[in-house]
């Protein structure tokens, strides 16, 4: 999202008494990534509310959920942005929190001026 067109949340919206929202920094399909801080660490972090139907709150959904943010949790490299929590709101909306990247990049700005040596490094 453009710099332009990030949204400032009006109130103070938190999320489970923990994580303060600061603005909207991206949207899209798979759902909504706000600015935040999380009041335990006070680190500044990215969190990411997942989309979701309102059928899809079903116990076996929220279980699968729960497991793939537990697999993303446990995925370490240099070269993919850390996934430090997740839950489930209030309003039952799930949720988790990454790293807080200042200027993120996409691998395609990563290797514009590269080398072929460090092209390949990132691959690997």
């Amino acid at each position: 999202m453009a710099k332009a067109q990030k949204q400032l949340l009006h109130s103070e919206s938190t999320i489970n008494g923990r994580y303060i929202l600061h603005e909207e920094i991206g949207r899209g399909g798979m759902g909504i990534v706000y600015k935040a801080t999380d009041r335990l660490t006070r680190d500044i972090i990215a969190l990411k509310q997942v989309a979701t139907a309102e059928a899809e709150f079903d116990k076996a959904y929220r279980q699968s959920l729960t497991h793939e943010f537990q697999l993303l949790a446990g995925l370490r490299h240099p070269n993919i942005i850390s996934v430090l929590d997740y839950g489930f709101g209030e309003d039952r909306r799930p949720f988790f929190t990454m790293t807080w990247l200042n200027e993120p990049q996409t691998i395609l700005e990563a290797v514009q001026h590269a080398t072929f040596e460090q092209k390949i490094g990132l691959i690997e």
